[in-house]
């Protein structure tokens, strides 16, 4: 009996110790990443920039990038249906000439995965060969993985903008971490086992 218990304790730590250290070190991983990204200072000329709502100084480094040349095009996804181009370019201060009938505001999208397929209609519409994607660093590890599932044939370089605040030190950072590394997992599940779905969540696992 005392064989059994030993065997049955054994088996137990081994089924929730060896997911938990994984998990551990799969996070250990993504805050160390994400922690190192760093804006690149002379990025490269793509077709088109595209640029995921949601937080500090996105709007304005793609705006600020379409104006130096970078891009032909750019799409602002997951913009609020009541907001008018007029509005960002006021608070981006025209900072620089813009030939403004080259950006497209997305009103549809309401997540990462609305950006992806938003994005997805926008570049069969516009025919980018490659793009820009424009968001946080803990954004980023998420957006190319929806990005590059919808949109395979197209080259997604990744353009992360470090949110204001946003250190290892501060209690913001590892809050955000958290939340972002099971959305990744989760989106990872989807991306892998429900390819098709186009929610968050799929619905087999609601």
């Amino acid at each position: 009996m005392a064989r059994f218990l030993k065997v049955l304790l054994t088996i137990s730590i081994l089924a929730v110790g060896i997911p938990t250290l994984i998990w551990a070190c799969g996070f250990i991983v993504f805050t160390g990443v994400i922690s190192a990204m760093i804006e690149p200072e002379n990025p490269e000329a793509t077709d088109a920039i595209i640029v995921l709502t949601g937080g500090t100084n996105r709007v304005s480094r793609g705006l600020d990038l379409l104006a130096e040349g970078k891009a032909k095009e750019l799409l602002i996804s997951g913009v609020h249906k009541d907001v008018k181009q007029a509005e960002l370019l006021t608070l981006w201060g025209y900072k620089k000439p813009l030939n403004d009938c080259c950006i497209t505001l997305g009103h549809e999208a309401g997540n990462t995965i609305g950006n992806a397929i938003e994005a997805r209609k926008w570049v069969e519409a516009t025919s980018p060969k490659s793009i820009r994607l424009i968001t946080a660093t803990y954004h980023i590890p998420r957006a190319l993985l929806e990005f590059r599932h919808a949109l395979p044939a197209v080259t997604i370089i990744p353009h992360p903008v470090i949110p204001e605040n946003f250190q290892p030190r501060s209690a913001e950072f590892w809050k955000l971490s958290f939340l972002e590394y099971h959305k990744l997992i989760m989106s990872t599940v989807r991306v892998l086992f429900f390819p098709l779905e186009t929610t968050p969540v799929p619905q087999a696992l609601q």
